[in-house]
């Protein structure tokens, strides 16, 4: 899937976040989730900036069989 714009994120899930931190270029990725208690709207687990696009987690790895 490809990143999508920050309008769009669901509500109530964890999906990755990006945004761009010190200018053109400087993208950051993290996980977070909607949170409307926040400034910026988000809880991003160790980060401070605002994000501009999301994505789904992907699938976790298949157990040893």
């Amino acid at each position: 899937m490809e990143w999508q714009p920050i309008e769009t994120a669901p509500n109530n899930e964890i999906v990755l976040l990006t945004g761009e931190m010190d200018g053109p270029g400087d993208w950051r990725i993290k996980c977070g989730y909607r949170d409307d208690t926040t400034r910026s709207g988000w809880k991003i687990w160790g980060a401070s900036w605002e994000p501009s696009h999301w994505m789904p987690l992907p699938q976790p790895p298949k157990g040893k069989e």
